[in-house]
Formats: structure tokens, sequence, C-alpha cells
């Protein structure tokens, strides 16, 4: 039973992939405006997180970098206040 449920969502995920990339190369007509929608929608939603990955991921890489002693770490307000003495 579960694994008609899981073949069932691959074969959509399938579909709906089908239809973007037939859509893309010009080989099947324009979209209605709900599927145009849902279609700008995923494709936002994908490049959103994208980017938020990317910043996670350079933050994250900014960190380790400062743990393993290649970087040094910012100064503090406080630090900066009081100078180099």
């Amino acid at each position: 039973m579960r694994y008609n449920v899981i073949l069932e969502s691959i074969a959509k995920a399938n579909d709906k992939k089908n239809t973007r990339d037939q859509v893309k190369s010009g080989k099947m007509n324009d979209l209605t405006g709900p599927e145009k929608e849902a279609f700008a929608a995923e494709f936002v939603q994908r490049r959103i997180r994208g980017i938020l990955a990317r910043k996670d991921i350079e933050l994250k890489r900014q960190e380790e970098m400062i743990f393993l002693g290649m970087q040094r770490r910012q100064k503090t307000e406080d630090e900066i206040k009081l100078g180099p003495i």
C-alpha cells in the first residue's frame, strides 16, 4: 500500500519535470493561467532556496575558518574602542 503511494508520488514528480522540460524546449503549448502561476512560484522558490543555502554555507565556512585558526575573528566594538593598548 505504501509502495503504491510512493510510486504515484514519483510518477507525478516525473510528469511535472517532463512537462516543465517540454515547455522550456518549446515542444509543448503554453501553460494555462494557474499552471503558469504554479510554475513561476516553483521557479522562485528554487532560486530563493539556492540563495539562502549559499549564504548559510558561506557563514558556516567562515566560522570553520575561524575555528581552525586560518582566519582571524572580527573584533568587537569594545576591542575597537580600546585600540591596540
